[in-house]
C-alpha cells in the first residue's frame, strides 16, 4: 500500500500495476544490469519508461524505472531501498535523494513510498523540485552511469543505448 510523504505529487507517475508487478532480487553490479525501453501514448500524452533489472532473475529483479512524459517531467522509482536509508531520507528537509549524472547533482524528493513485504524494503517514487528535468536528461547523455543516493545507499545505473535514447527523447 502506498503512502504519500508531505510533498505534492506530480501527474507523471508510473502505473500502479507496473510498479506492483516488479520485484528486485538483491544487489547486482553495474555491469550486470539490463535495460528495457518502452514508449507509449495514452489519452494523447506520450510517455517513455526505461527499466533497469538484473537479467539473472528472468525479468523479476527490478532495480529502478525512470519515466518521462511529454512535458519532460522525470519520475524515478527506486526498488528495495532499505528502511535505515529511507528513514534518513524522509527526515531530511533537503536532499532526500540525490541524482548524480554528468558531473552534476540534482535534488529529488520522495512523493510515494511502498513497502515490499517480499524483500522487507521500500520502493520509492521520487520527483525533482528544481524544474530542471531537461537539464537532468542532458546530464544523463553525458554520463557513463547515473547514481541515485538515498541515505548511505547508492543505486548505480549504467548509461547504455536504451538509456541514451530515453534521455534524448526526454529533452
Amino acid at each position: 500500500m502506498g503512502m504519500t510523504y508531505g510533498q505534492p505529487m506530480n501527474k507523471c507517475t508510473l502505473p500502479t500495476a507496473l510498479v506492483a508487478t516488479l520485484f528486485w532480487c538483491g544487489p547486482v553490479g553495474a555491469g550486470e544490469i539490463a535495460t528495457q525501453l518502452e514508449t507509449s501514448t495514452q489519452d494523447g500524452v506520450k510517455s517513455s519508461n526505461i527499466s533497469f533489472e538484473d537479467p539473472s532473475c528472468g525479468g523479476e529483479c527490478q532495480i529502478a524505472t525512470l519515466s518521462c512524459n511529454a512535458d519532460a517531467n522525470i519520475t524515478i522509482v527506486l526498488a528495495d531501498v532499505d528502511a535505515k536509508n529511507v528513514a534518513a531520507a524522509i527526515t531530511a528537509e533537503e536532499k532526500q535523494v540525490m541524482l548524480k549524472a554528468g558531473g552534476k547533482s540534482f535534488e529529488y524528493f520522495i512523493s510515494d513510498m511502498q513497502y515490499a513485504e517480499m524483500t522487507g524494503a521500500w520502493w520509492l517514487t521520487i520527483h525533482s523540485q528544481s524544474g530542471k528535468d531537461e537539464e537532468i536528461a542532458v546530464a544523463i547523455t553525458k554520463s557513463k552511469s547515473v547514481e541515485a543516493v538515498v541515505g548511505e545507499q547508492t543505486v548505480t545505473l549504467p548509461v547504455d543505448k536504451n538509456f541514451l535514447t530515453w534521455a534524448q527523447g526526454c529533452k
